[in-house]
């Protein structure tokens, strides 16, 4: 196997490889770059696997595991995971993009996939047929992403026999919180109205932000939305101002 590394202005650039199968990155080598240490990287990565499932898509393809080679065969080896661009991107889509680390990875990793989106998606139809043509793929989309949200509520909804329970220890695991989650965390009221309010705003800067909404567990409703801590904190001092 050919392996080729290339390197330009960004430091991700130079972290980057490219093999048979395309480019990749590797997490340990991009995980201090980021502003991770190994441990809270490898969090990152499971939660990243879980969203891929959950939108329908096979983790393996993009966070795929993956034995660095030693060169020293007495050498234990070291677990390490293969990334493409879209399995780094969704992986630091929890990362607060207010630190220096987070935002710089979101404008190469974001920024680059938008770029090839925008250049596969030029149009090359009459206008009116292009339009037609894109309205018809995010009619389809949505309706995929409608029936893979279905499916893991209803799987969801199979797993929790005790939600209230459940909510907590899922929520610190995978730092992904609801409003309700969030507001006992930090001591703020849990009223209905409040905790409407405040889903509504984070839900705002959550797809402003282009993060994939995450379906967490909740004692009222069933499965809401979930959203990074970072949105919240961002909702709350909206809601609070």
């Amino acid at each position: 196997m050919n392996e080729v590394a290339v390197s330009s202005g960004s430091p991700f650039d130079a972290l980057r490889h490219v093999d048979e199968r395309g480019e990749y990155w590797l997490a340990r080598e991009i995980a201090s770059p980021l502003g991770y240490t190994w441990r809270r990287f490898a969090d990152a990565i499971e939660r990243g696997r879980i969203a891929l499932r959950v939108n329908n898509q096979d983790p393996d393809i993009h966070i795929e595991l993956w034995t660095t080679p030693s060169i020293d065969p007495r050498a234990s080896k070291r677990t390490d995971y293969r990334m493409t661009r879209e399995g780094v991107d969704v992986t630091i889509q929890g990362g607060d993009p207010r630190k220096p680390e987070i935002a710089a990875g979101w404008a190469y990793y974001r920024g680059k996939t938008r770029e090839a989106e925008l250049l596969i998606g030029t149009p090359t139809l009459d206008p009116d047929l292009q339009r037609i043509y894109d309205l018809t793929v995010g009619m389809q989309q949505t309706r995929n992403d409608v029936k893979a949200i279905e499916r893991a509520q209803k799987q969801m909804a199979n797993e929790l026999s005790d939600v209230a329970a459940r909510v907590d220890g899922l929520e610190h695991h995978t730092g992904w919180y609801s409003a309700l989650g969030y507001s006992r965390l930090k001591g703020l009221p849990t009223s209905d109205g409040v905790t409407r309010q405040l889903g509504t705003v984070a839900g705002k800067i959550g797809r402003k932000a282009g993060l994939m909404v995450a379906k967490v567990p909740d004692e009222r409703y069933g499965t809401v939305n979930g959203w990074p801590e970072w949105v919240w904190d961002l909702a709350a001092g909206a809601v609070r101002t």
